[in-house]
Parts: structure tokens; C-alpha cells; sequence
């Protein structure tokens, strides 16, 4: 005679996604920052590099100032450009900003797998981003949605959007 009963409900093997995070250790709250502020940093050189200096020392004699001025601002803006694909290169190829690459830090999945570039561009930067333009609800997404790293699980509310965890490398 059979011991098994047909009647039974099925049964799965389900790993638990907190022991799969086990090997990764999480990033430190003070080194996400630390990046943030890198690669806030980084986006200002062009402005502070090339668009102050120009500003200060071109000044057309006679000439049009406001033909200058764009061209002052074309160039930076091809700059941050420049920067801009740089990230989203890393982002695509190591899950990484560059403050993050310089600080050793890596976006992946919550469950241990590799966050792509859409993951990492549009449900943790524009999704935000697009909340943050909202009159007074994204004044509140925008003070609350760091504000959420000093849970145990230091996730940011965009973290938890784009379902990943920041980690060690």
C-alpha cells in the first residue's frame, strides 16, 4: 500500500530569500551616502570646471553675451552628458554608479541576482524622480525615501520600488 495520499496539497521547496542574502554583506549607510555624494560631485565638475571659469573670464567685448552663454552651457551640458553615460555604463555592466564603483559598492537583487540596467535606471532613479516632481506628496517621498536606510534591512523607500539591496563587493 502507498503512503502517499492523493488528496494531499502539493509541496514546494522554497529557499528563503534572507538566507540567500547571507553571503552578501550589506553596504554601510555611511558609504551609500559617501557615494551619493561622489557622484553628486562628479556631475558638478563640469559645471564648476567649465561653466564658472568661462563665465568669468569670456566676457565679449561688444559681442553677443547671450550667444556665448550658450555656448558655455552646450559645452557642460555635453560634459554631464559624457558623465551620465559613463554611469550608465557601469550601471548596466557592474551595477554600479561611479561613487559606488570608487567606494566598492554594488546594487544587485534582493535575492542575490545581478540588477540590470532597466531595474537600476528606471525603478531607482526615474521612478523618484518622477514622485519627487509631485507638488507636496514628493517633498514627502523625497525627505522619507533616504530617511528609510536606518531600518535593519538599510533599504531606501527606492530600494524596496526596485525590489534590490546595496552590497559590499
Amino acid at each position: 500500500m502507498s503512503s502517499v495520499n492523493p488528496y494531499q496539497a502539493p509541496q514546494a521547496r522554497v529557499d528563503d530569500v534572507a538566507t540567500q542574502l547571507q553571503a552578501f554583506v550589506l553596504a554601510e549607510r555611511s558609504t551609500r551616502v559617501g557615494a551619493i555624494f561622489i557622484d553628486g560631485a562628479i556631475f558638478m565638475v563640469p559645471f564648476v570646471a567649465v561653466v564658472m571659469p568661462l563665465m568669468m573670464l569670456i566676457t565679449p567685448q561688444g559681442g553677443d553675451t547671450a550667444t556665448w552663454m550658450l555656448w558655455i552651457m552646450g559645452i557642460a551640458s555635453i560634459v554631464m552628458l559624457a558623465v551620465f553615460a559613463v554611469n550608465l555604463v557601469f550601471w548596466h555592466r557592474y551595477g554600479q554608479s561611479i561613487g559606488k564603483r570608487i567606494l566598492k559598492i554594488k546594487i544587485i537583487r534582493s535575492d542575490g541576482s545581478r540588477a540590470g540596467l532597466g531595474r537600476i535606471f528606471f525603478l531607482r532613479v526615474m521612478i523618484p524622480v518622477l514622485i519627487g516632481v509631485i507638488p507636496i506628496a514628493g517633498n514627502l517621498f523625497s525627505v522619507v525615501d533616504p530617511l528609510m536606510i536606518f531600518r535593519d534591512s538599510r533599504k531606501c523607500l527606492h530600494d524596496n520600488i526596485a525590489d534590490t539591496v546595496v552590497v559590499k563587493v
